[in-house]
Order: structure tokens, then sequence, then C-alpha cells
């Protein structure tokens, strides 16, 4: 991985691997609601993605998760955010206990698996129990997504990860999740940040 970095570095680029790697540490030191919003941006730009598909290409189980995104925003937002948590709370446990949460691999059910759909479980979990953790493996889901769409552009054909990395799409994720943490870290949580981090997210959204 240091010979990576350093190779994309010699290009003035960065390696999302390691930039999601280190933002949990940066996450850590972050209130627990700028954890989740940290966490529900990546969810959210994920789910936009994901609702522009052809209606036949959606998949329920991922579309189940909009009013959960929904919530956390509303729960951020708030002054007294239980309401919100509970609804949440409720979300993670019919999941938790539901069928597509499985140790089945790929004899069960795939729908969790979904980028769109994890992405926006670890952005619940972030919210609900407000850990660094859920808020990186968000950010990671994001990665792979973009990571995917690279690799079906290419269809399928094999690419020197370098060159993935570089690749403009990739190192636009990174700047977001980059510009989001540098916000985040400019003072304490409040909610009047939420328009900024969302723009800073929706520019130039693919």
């Amino acid at each position: 991985m240091a010979k990576l970095d350093d190779a994309l570095a010699a290009r003035h680029l960065l390696n999302p691997v390691t930039v999601v790697a280190e933002s949990e540490a940066r996450l850590e030191r972050l209130q627990p609601e700028a954890r989740a919003a940290f966490a529900v941006l990546c969810a959210q730009k994920l789910m936009d993605s994901h609702l522009r598909l052809p209606k036949s290409e959606q998949r329920p189980f991922t579309l189940s998760w909009v009013p959960v995104l929904q919530v956390i925003w509303t729960g951020l937002e708030a002054l007294d955010s239980s309401s919100a948590h509970a609804i949440v709370h409720e979300y993670l446990k019919a999941f938790y206990e539901g069928p597509f949460n499985h140790n089945l691999g790929q004899d069960g059910p795939p729908d969790a698996d979904d980028d769109a759909a994890a992405c926006s479980i670890y952005a619940a979990e972030a919210f609900y129990r407000g850990d660094a953790k859920s808020a990186r493996w968000a950010a990671s889901r994001m990665i792979d997504a973009t990571d995917a769409i690279l690799h079906s552009e290419y269809d399928g054909a094999s690419q020197n990860l370098i060159e993935e990395f570089a690749h403009p799409a990739m190192q636009a994720e990174i700047d977001r999740l980059l510009t989001a943490l540098k916000i985040l870290e400019s003072q304490p949580w409040t909610p009047a940040m939420i328009p900024k981090l969302r723009s800073s997210f929706d520019r130039d959204s693919t």
C-alpha cells in the first residue's frame, strides 16, 4: 500500500483506501452528530444515484432506506433528536432480525450488500450509536461504489490500480470526503453546517 501511496503522491494524487482508513481517527475526535452527518452524506449520495437508475433496476430493499435517511437528516437538524433516534433504532432492529441480515454468503439474499443500501445501514448505525467506525465504513462503501462504476465502464477489463485510483471520478470522491471532514473539524457541531456539507457533496455529483 505504501508503494501505491508513493506512486499516486508523485502525481499529486491521493489513495482513497488510505484516506478512508485515516478518516476514522479524525472522526473519533468529532462529536457524534458530526460523525453521523459524515456518514449520511455518503449514504445520500449513493441513494440519489440509485434513484436515478431506471425503475426496473432499483431495488426494493435499497429503496426501503430512503425514509431512514430522511429521518436522520431531520434528527440532525433538530434540537431534540430523541424521536429520530427511536425511529432509526426500529429500522435497524427490523434489519438485524430480518432475512437480509445473514451469514449465508452467496446463498442468501444479496440486497444488503448493494452499496447504497449498505451505506445507508452504516449511516443509520452512525446516527444511532454515534460511532466513528460506522461512519468510516459508510465512506468506504461510497468509494466501493465508484470503484464498481469504473470497472463497469472498462467492461470488466483488468486495470492498473494506480490508474483506477487516479481516475478523476475517484479523486473527486476523495475530495468530497476530505472537504466534509475539514468542514466538520472547523467548529463544534451545529445543524447550521448541514447546507454547506450537502453543497460540498452535491457539486458535480454523478
